[in-house]
């Protein structure tokens, strides 16, 4: 069974799919919430469904903060429950493929666990076999949890609603849970029995599905191993990705003061808003890299500078595309950087 290490990542790494953050998107579209109205709230440009690919990954901290601003514009407590009830398939990306084509129910929830760092690494979800019975437990990160108490609880609730509505709709036939464990004050719990079929019972600390184990051989009708095992080869290549794909923060920097140059070099205002973060978390991120936005933007003016004067431009030229509006002040900035003015330079070159 494997196990996501990643519960005890810091806010700043936790991610989740951008599929479920547009699945709450659609949701709140047709409670009157307006994705303009989120976009603004969240501090994001771009919230279009059809952009983005199926794998990208998007801040999990949007996922709770719109949770807990959709229930407070709302007045839904149960919104994750409710969110969780009309999820599909498709909200769960490669991971609900998985699910989809494995071969017994038991299979397709070990699948589920074990590749659910594609869907987010900020929650988890553990089966756990005991006697007659197996829980489905989850998990979330404890500093997500301490922040934003309301919309963890509802990350929580939603997952445990589309289990339950998974399992039904890959038998074909309603199982309900033996008993439902939340370690949270509970609001309707008539709408937890409509929805999951049980009552649930309050603990201190666990938050868990029980069924008995005979779930876990039936049948999947949707069935198809030839397909299962291309997607699990998918899975297991984008966890691979996902892995090395994992640059320190200050390269994650660099890459977008590039992609902003306009020939103007963007500030750390410019990077913060691109990284939907503040200027002041940004600085924080860098220092824990011994490094700030200062010396990663002076670091690339000096490699932009030597690349333009090894083409044939005139320094004034070069002086433009490096964002001066004079070129006494490129000379001066070059001369600092390098202890010989542009001209004497190009000559070594």
């Amino acid at each position: 069974m494997a196990k996501n290490c990643s519960i005890h990542l810091s806010m700043d790494n936790l991610l989740v799919s951008r599929s479920l953050l547009v699945s709450l998107i659609l949701f709140a579209e047709q409670r009157g919430v307006s994705s303009s109205t989120i976009a603004h709230f969240l501090g994001i440009n771009d919230l279009d469904p059809g952009s983005g690919g199926q794998d990208e990954m998007v801040p999990l901290v949007h996922l709770a903060k719109l949770y807990e601003f959709l229930e407070q514009k709302t007045g839904d407590k149960n919104i994750g429950l409710h969110v969780g009830e009309l999820y599909n398939v498709a909200a769960m990306g490669l991971v609900g493929q998985l699910i989809q084509n494995s071969r017994t129910v038991g299979e397709a929830l070990q699948k589920g666990c074990d590749f659910f760092n594609l869907v987010t690494n900020g929650f988890e979800m553990i089966i756990e076999n005991e006697n007659q019975h197996f829980k489905l437990i989850f998990n979330v990160n404890s500093t997500l949890k301490s922040q934003f108490p309301s919309g963890s609880k509802h990350i929580m609730v939603a997952s445990m609603a589309y289990a339950v509505k998974e399992i039904y709709y890959l038998i074909g036939k309603s199982i309900k849970p033996d008993a439902i464990v939340l370690n949270f004050e509970l609001e309707n719990t008539n709408e937890y029995e409509r929805i999951l079929g049980a009552v649930p019972v309050r603990s201190e600390n666990e938050v868990f599905l029980k069924f008995e184990n005979s779930i876990l051989e039936q049948p999947i009708i949707y069935s198809d191993y030839e397909m299962l095992l291309t997607l699990e080869q998918v899975a297991c290549d984008r966890v691979k990705r996902q892995q090395m794909s994992s640059p320190e923060f200050s390269q994650k920097v660099n890459t977008i003061i590039y992609s902003l140059i306009d020939p103007t070099f963007p500030s750390i205002e410019d990077v913060a808003s691109n990284l939907h973060m503040t200027p002041r978390t940004i600085q924080r991120k860098l220092k824990n890299e011994d490094t700030t936005f200062g010396s990663l933007l002076e670091n690339i003016k000096k490699e932009l500078a030597v690349t333009y004067l090894k083409k044939d431009l005139t320094i004034k030229e070069v002086s433009y595309l490096m964002g001066y509006t004079e070129s006494s002040s490129f000379v001066t900035a070059f001369k600092k950087w390098f202890g010989k003015t542009p001209v004497k330079f190009r000559s070594f070159l």
